[in-house]
């Protein structure tokens, strides 16, 4: 049987039923634009999930130290607890400060008295050796570490003129200085709440993720330092180990910190990694849940088109005993049922895709969502034709199995 003969055969089939056809056609069609859509979602977020900071994470820790109410030791110091945290076997840096997944955006002015932001980078403002822990190589300029940073005290302290050497990332340098001339530069924000701060650029980083929202500023950053020693300052502890956090170097952490720290309490020690991990945990979760709902939508087009070719089958033994009795082999007969499918779903894919970027473009208004993909149209469409061929393969192979001796009974 040629392809020709299979297409006509068909055309003459989808002309008796056209009312089913033209139903099946739009339940694919909308199928196909669903999972055109949720693949957009699923893909985009996985991106997102997937992005490497440009840091080594699972060797960047961060433990909360917090605090307690009403109890004073002088003898408890920030200080102390850094230089315990120093002292850790297999500890490389320690400092006060944010990592990746745990720092908040700030804003950035050129100009002291202005209102408005000339960026908002994410602030990474803590003690010594901060820039250490993170691991960031300065491609342009100095680093932090090679320079003495000033007292804490000294920089916050009401109309305090000192500028806080700082580094930035090659992407704000970019957005602030765009002619190339960030090096020395100052720049104007506030840390810790409302504290004014005056940063001076001394140089420039290469380029890392903060975050991963998939917008361009995820790269922007800013890292200074300050001298902290007889402050007990509560907050985010940040400690770098030459190889990958385990239990027992996490554990190792607590202790440094509690036996240094007694009048702080100390919350479980977390690898950037795991911080990762738990802010995408709601993405995972619904895109989970997406690809269950894409598993639903195929199967109900599989099924239709299950429903369909049975049908089609079952009333046409006569005609497909015929067929068998004038030569036609079975693997004729299932050819005719998986062209007469192929056809029916490629017309719901040609409709769906066009519904699917019609849909897309209204989610996209409402929901600020990301222009379908040329891959996720593609994705739907193979999911949709393969889960069809697949279902209607069924109905087929039992066709072939009609017995070309029906041709001559009576009716």
């Amino acid at each position: 049987m040629t392809v020709v003969h299979a297409l006509m055969t068909t055309l003459r089939t989808v002309s008796k039923h056209f009312t089913v056809v033209a139903l099946m056609v739009l339940q694919i069609s909308v199928s196909m634009a669903v999972l055109a859509n949720i693949s957009t979602i699923v893909l985009e977020a996985s991106e997102r999930i997937d992005a490497e900071s440009g840091l080594s994470e699972a060797r960047i820790a961060v433990v909360q130290n917090i605090g307690v109410i009403g109890f004073e030791d002088a003898a408890t110091s920030s200080g102390a607890g850094l230089r315990a945290l120093r002292d850790v076997p297999g500890i490389s840096a320690a400092a006060i400060g944010p990592v990746p997944f745990a720092v908040e955006r700030g804003s950035v002015r050129l100009e002291k008295s202005n209102r408005d932001a000339s960026g908002h980078p994410y602030i990474y403002f803590g003690s010594e050796q901060l820039a250490s822990v993170l691991g960031t190589s300065v491609v342009q300029g100095v680093a932090l570490g090679s320079l003495q940073a000033p007292a804490v005290e000294d920089v916050l302290e009401p109309n305090s003129t000192l500028a806080v050497p700082a580094v930035v990332t090659r992407s704000l340098a970019k957005r602030l200085f765009p002619a190339g001339d960030a090096l020395g530069k100052m720049v104007h924000t506030e840390v810790w709440g409302s504290y004014p701060l005056t940063l001076r650029v001394v140089g420039i980083t290469a380029d890392f993720r903060s975050a991963s929202t998939g917008d361009a500023s995820d790269y922007e950053a800013v890292i200074s330092e300050v001298k902290i020693d007889t402050e007990s300052i509560g907050g985010l502890y940040a400690v770098r180990r030459s190889v990958p956090f385990d239990l027992e170097a996490k554990r190792a952490v607590i202790r440094a910190l509690s036996s240094s720290m007694p009048g702080f309490v100390q919350e479980p020690v977390r690898s950037v990694a795991e911080l990762r991990t738990a802010h995408f945990a709601k993405d995972a979760s619904r895109s989970n849940v997406l690809l269950a709902v894409v598993v639903v939508v195929t199967a109900s087009s599989a099924l239709g088109v299950f429903g369909m070719s049975h049908y089609w089958v079952s009333a046409r033994q006569r005609s497909i005993a015929i067929r068998r009795a004038l030569g036609a082999s079975r693997r004729d007969v299932v050819a005719l049922f998986a062209v007469e499918s192929a056809v029916v779903a490629g017309l719901g894919v040609i409709l769906g895709a066009g519904l699917a970027v019609a849909a897309n473009r209204l989610l996209a208004l409402q929901l600020e969502m990301a222009a379908v993909s040329a891959a996720s149209v593609a994705l739907g469409a193979g999911l949709t034709l393969l889960s069809c061929q697949i279902a209607a393969l069924i109905p087929a192979l039992g066709a072939a199995k009609v017995d070309p001796a029906l041709a001559f009974r009576q009716r």
